[in-house]
C-alpha cells in the first residue's frame, strides 16, 4: 500500500487510498496533538478499528498506524477543545468542521474540495478551465486544416461495416499499405513455389 497526501487548507494529510485511512500521527502533528497519547487512547478502543499497516514510502517498507476514515470524527469530537493548548484549539476545531468532508469527497468524487476557497481562487479555477477549453478548440481547428489539404478528401469515404466505397479509384494510404503487402505476400508464394519446382526438376534428373 501507498501513503497519498491530500490538500486540506495549508496541510498535506497522509491517507491510504486503497482501505481509506488515514494516519493517525499524521493528523495529531499538523493540528499539534500528543500523537503517543492519541494513539494509545485509540488502541484502547476497539470501536475505532485502528491498525498498523505496512506502507511504501521513499525509505521503504514502514508501519503507520491508522483508523478508517469513517471513525476520523469520532476521533476528532472525543477530543475537548477545552483540555488542549490555546494554540492547538483552533487548528482542532478547523479539523472537526471540514477535514471528514474533504477527505470523503477525495476518495468517493476523486477531488478534495475547499468550501471556503474564497471567490478570487474560484475565479482562477475558472479561467484555468477556459483557458483549456480555448486549447482544445485551437486543437480542433488545426486537425480541420489538415484534414482540408488531404489531396482524397471528397473523392473518397468508407463504410467500414459494409465496405462500400463511393469512387473505386480513389485509394486512401491505407489501401496503398494493403495493396503492397498483398504483391509481398504474392511474389513470397511465388519465388517458393518457383525453388520447389526447381528441387524437383534437380531430383527428377539425379533419378
Amino acid at each position: 500500500m501507498e501513503l497519498i497526501k491530500v490538500d486540506f487548507n495549508s496541510d498535506s494529510i497522509e491517507v491510504i487510498e486503497e482501505n481509506q485511512s488515514i494516519v493517525v500521527k499524521d493528523i495529531c502533528e499538523h493540528i499539534g496533538l500528543n500523537a503517543k497519547g492519541q494513539i494509545k487512547k485509540l488502541q484502547s478502543d476497539e470501536s475505532y478499528e485502528s491498525k498498523l499497516i505496512k506502507v511504501q514510502t521513499k525509505g521503504g517498507l514502514q508501519e503507520v498506524f491508522t483508523i478508517p476514515l469513517s471513525k476520523l470524527n469520532g476521533w476528532l469530537f472525543s477530543i475537548n477543545p477545552n483540555k488542549v493548548k490555546p494554540e492547538v484549539k483552533q487548528k482542532l476545531i478547523e479539523y472537526k468542521k471540514e477535514c471528514f468532508n474533504v477527505l470523503n469527497n477525495y476518495f468517493n468524487n476523486g477531488i478534495a474540495v475547499n468550501h471556503r476557497a474564497s471567490q478570487t481562487d474560484i475565479q482562477k479555477i475558472l479561467s484555468e478551465l477556459e483557458k483549456q477549453k480555448q486549447e482544445i478548440q485551437n486543437l480542433r481547428k488545426q486537425l480541420k486544416v489538415q484534414e482540408e489539404v488531404n489531396p482524397f478528401r471528397g473523392y473518397y469515404t468508407r463504410d467500414w461495416v459494409f465496405r462500400v466505397r463511393e469512387n473505386e479509384y480513389a485509394y486512401t494510404r491505407k489501401d496503398w499499405m494493403l495493396l503492397l503487402n498483398e504483391c509481398e505476400r504474392t511474389l513470397a508464394n511465388e519465388r517458393q513455389n518457383r525453388s520447389y519446382t526447381r528441387q524437383l526438376s534437380y531430383k527428377g534428373g539425379a533419378i
